[in-house]
């Protein structure tokens, strides 16, 4: 009973896996391996003051702190578990991407390696310095299989603030709670150690469902981010889905009054619907070509 204690006090207690996860066990296989084209329609022009902070085709494992890999990426010790390569033959080519894992439980003894934060690393490394605009465009598919409860949703990056106390996720839901569901885009702000904020824990979500996506193929996925005026709600978030737009919010509230208004970076940190929730069986989703600017 003291052990989680003392470990939560002294923060540097790291426990092996309680077993070898099988990355590959049970995977059901994609509905196409044609490789994503690499084109990203709405990225903006550096010509127009943006800067270009990372174009990484996503075919290399992040390295662990402190190293980084050549996309700037890194994660944490142990940390990375459930993330590996993989690699498809498409008209002889071959083609490499990373997979992230969700194990299920019959498959985990720990009983935790397929639900919160499997594994989690750096998407950027640190940020160019910005006033809060952002654009990242990313190619990522689906298990065919893939499931979660309905009402829960899936993130899967967060943006980071520069000074780590307010940062927001992007993520997904699943609009029928089943395997023929389709996924839906979600967004919510989380201002760290503001909980009486009243934008706290909001969220925006494609409730219509006009483009969807569906699993088992590669999507493109734009995000443009413009920052709110100094206490107002006024930010914007459009998105993007293979070019047609899913989502134009323009009530967000990015940066509380007193934030320093930049982006530090965006960490990948996959939560499958919470703590308690496990995929019922092994399911997976794909992460290729990444581009990030600010401005």
């Amino acid at each position: 009973m003291l052990l989680p204690i003392i470990c939560a006090i002294v923060a540097s207690c790291e426990f092996a896996p309680p077993e070898q996860i099988d990355l590959t066990d049970g995977l059901a296989p994609p509905l196409s391996t044609e490789p994503p084209p690499a084109v990203f329609p709405n990225a903006p022009s550096t010509t127009d003051g943006w800067i270009l902070a990372e174009d990484c085709s996503m075919s290399e494992m992040p390295a662990v702190q402190p190293a980084r890999n050549n996309c700037g990426q890194q994660g944490w010790n142990g940390q990375m578990r459930t993330t590996t390569t993989a690699s498809e033959d498409f008209n002889g080519t071959t083609f490499r991407f990373l997979r992230v894992v969700f194990p299920s439980l019959r498959n985990s003894v720990s009983g935790n390696y397929g639900g919160a934060s499997p594994s989690r690393f750096s998407l950027t490394g640190i940020l160019p310095q910005n006033t809060g605009y952002l654009y990242v465009g990313q190619y990522m598919r689906w298990a065919p299989n893939w499931w979660h409860p309905a009402n829960a949703g899936h993130k899967t990056f967060f943006l980071i603030e520069r000074d780590k106390t307010t940062y927001h996720f992007f993520g997904w839901v699943d609009n029928l709670g089943t395997q023929a569901g389709r996924l839906l885009f979600k967004f919510g702000t989380q201002w760290g150690g503001n909980t009486g904020s009243p934008y706290t824990d909001a969220v925006w979500t494609d409730k219509n469902g006009a483009h969807a996506m569906s699993k088992g193929t590669w999507h493109l996925v734009e995000v443009l981010v413009t920052p709110n005026n100094a206490g107002a709600q006024d930010g914007r978030l459009k998105v993007w889905v293979d070019g047609t737009v899913v989502m134009d919010a323009q009530n967000v509230p990015y940066f509380r009054p007193s934030a320093n208004r930049e982006w530090s970076g965006l960490w990948f940190d996959p939560i499958f619907a919470g703590n308690g929730a496990m995929p019922p069986e092994n399911q997976y989703y794909d992460l290729s070509f990444t581009k990030v600017l600010v401005k």
